[in-house]
């Protein structure tokens, strides 16, 4: 079990938040850090890969997301000062971006939630995978 729930706990309340409706894009975030290497990635590679014309932009939509989730999984504040530490590691990867933005990884329950949900079924739209 994570800090905030089982793997099971997150693919519930994600599938709640998904049925309520977000936006395609905040699924894309969803869907690029799953397909990231290792599961981690920066703001400017998820921003990328969702189609987000910053870094920034993309940044406030997932802790958008992350809010939402962690509502239900009974989260009430957020954790370290950020909703998205509610999808990732505290600590940052140890693997800088080219564009110096540290990776986060996505924690180990979200992502086989997102797995069991089918986000690994098909990549992002945007991300320029060869």
């Amino acid at each position: 079990m994570g800090d905030f729930g089982t793997a099971k706990d997150y693919r519930i309340a994600i599938g709640e938040v998904l049925e309520a409706g977000v936006s395609p894009r905040q699924s894309e975030l969803l869907r690029a850090h799953l397909w990231a290497p290792g599961y981690s990635a920066s703001s400017a590679e998820l921003a990328e890969a969702a189609g987000y014309g910053s870094w920034r932009s993309a940044n406030f939509q997932y802790g958008a997301l992350a809010h939402r989730v962690a509502i239900e999984l009974g989260v009430f504040q957020a954790p370290r000062g950020y909703w998205v530490n509610v999808f990732i590691n505290w600590a940052a990867a140890p693997v800088r971006s080219p564009l110096g933005h540290a990776r986060y990884s996505l924690r180990r329950e979200v992502a086989r939630a997102l797995i069991d949900l089918g986000f690994a079924d098909a990549p992002p739209r945007h991300g320029h995978h060869s």
